[in-house]
């Protein structure tokens, strides 16, 4: 167990280049995943379907790609005749996007990007036009005891929000 864990999480000292998508996710995976790929027949296959093996290597495949500039950029530049700032940004995997019907949350950056449209879609042509909107707020754990004892605090903090 101690082998498997030794993979170093540590931040990418000062001064060092490394490219958008190299994180300790795809480390991860550039590590452990061929390893998994080799025993996937003898030991997932029954249980799982052999159908998956092709998927899943697909969609990792793309998340290893995510973010590197050799894999095709496009130039962002801004358009005020004033500023003309630019600048470059690698492709991203959009592994969020669905392989054979399912949507595969793989890549973090990616998904939260389909979380974010979901969002907005939702806003825009979902929910109806309203004056009010339901929230919903959380404790910490560590507050939560007094609440549980003390109902009225739950006014107080209604009054504050």
């Amino acid at each position: 167990m101690a082998d498997q864990l030794a993979l170093s999480l540590d931040a990418t000292p000062p001064g060092t280049y490394r490219q958008r998508g190299t994180s300790s996710l795809q480390r991860l995976f550039r590590t452990h995943f061929p390893e998994l790929y080799a025993g996937y027949e003898h030991t997932y296959a029954s249980r799982l379907g052999r159908f998956r093996l092709q998927r899943i290597s697909s969609a990792v495949e793309r998340f290893l790609g995510c973010g590197d500039y050799t894999k095709g950029i496009a130039r962002i530049q801004c358009t005020n005749p004033e500023c003309k700032a630019d600048y470059f940004r690698p492709f991203s995997c959009k592994v969020f996007y669905p392989l054979g019907g399912q949507p595969h949350r793989l890549c973090p950056s990616c998904s939260q990007k389909r979380t974010l449209l979901f969002g907005e879609y939702m806003n825009e042509k979902l929910l109806l036009v309203l004056l009010h909107r339901q929230m919903v707020f959380t404790f910490p754990k560590a507050l939560r005891v007094f609440f549980r004892h003390d109902r009225r605090l739950y006014g107080e903090i209604s009054k504050l929000v």
